[in-house]
């Protein structure tokens, strides 16, 4: 990298203003193939978390409404609501991907959780699919006003999170838990189980408890998670969560063929032992 000299950079904030910076601008020769996809940057910039002439907090919330938001229309157009100014879906779509890219590779867990916050506690684990939708180009002919026409195919991200349960059985808010998702499909996610348990060196936890749901791709596969991570069997459970089991149970008043009142009834009556715990 050689010092080409200070350049003045226009950095948009979290409220929308443009505050002009000037900063030292490093390069490299562009002619070098090897060094392609990073040919100049600022430092001062990058010291205070600063890549793409976006303010940190700007490229948090925006990643947020990216997110929470239905699509990056409308996340454009609630910025522009709350905040007062508008950044283009193109513009929200490449901040929320560099963003995500950024997260997963500073993914250091030695450095986030302590070991010792799972020593001689219980551990819960759990995995189940969500619904999200694709957005896939078309090829062949454009619309009227030359937009590339697209479809939108339904996926099932697979989503894991792990917990601490405090003396109360209920989940210990003083730890937070290890959340993360992928799409590549159910051995993917039982390897992203795997990589935080041992992480996290369950082996050393009082007991590991699986929840979820009756599904088989899931059950299929719980069955090696001890064996996986290193625990004696004799210390998991694996659990059917209380939501899915209230499912079934109205499954079942359904098959038994109870009227609406009847069924309310029955399926009051069996919900209230699901939630003591055993003896």
């Amino acid at each position: 990298m050689k010092n080409i000299g200070s350049r003045i950079v226009n950095i948009r904030m979290m409220g929308g203003t443009i505050i002009a910076v000037l900063v030292t601008y490093y390069h490299r020769k562009a002619t070098l193939k090897k060094y392609k996809g990073l040919r100049g940057f600022y430092p001062g910039l990058m010291l205070v978390g600063i890549t793409h002439r976006y303010s940190p907090g700007l490229e948090s919330l925006s990643s947020l409404l990216a997110t929470a938001t239905c699509s990056f229309a409308e996340a454009s157009q609630l910025m522009q609501e709350t905040l007062g100014f508008k950044m283009d879906v193109k513009t929200i779509r490449s901040i929320a991907k560099r963003f995500a890219e950024m997260a997963r590779k500073s993914i250091e867990l030695d450095k986030v959780k302590k070991p010792s916050d799972f020593v001689g506690r219980i551990i819960a684990a759990s995995t189940d699919g969500g619904r999200i939708r694709i957005r896939k180009n078309k090829r062949g002919k454009k619309t009227q006003k030359g937009r590339t026409r697209y479809r939108t195919d339904w996926r099932e991200p697979k989503l894991i999170i792990i917990y601490v349960v405090g003396q109360d059985g209920q989940k210990d808010r003083k730890v937070l838990p290890i959340m993360d998702a992928t799409l590549n499909g159910p051995d993917e996610t039982f390897a992203l189980l795997v990589y935080y348990l041992r992480k996290l060196d369950v082996n050393s936890s009082d007991f590991l408890l699986f929840v979820s749901d009756g599904a088989k791709w899931i059950w299929e596969r719980a069955k090696n998670l001890a064996e996986s991570v290193g625990i004696c069997i004799t210390r998991c459970l694996f659990a059917l969560d209380y939501y899915h089991a209230v499912e079934h149970l109205s499954a079942l008043a359904l098959a038994a063929q109870l009227d609406k009142k009847q069924k309310d009834k029955w399926v009051n009556r069996q919900k209230f032992p699901l939630l003591v715990p055993a003896p």
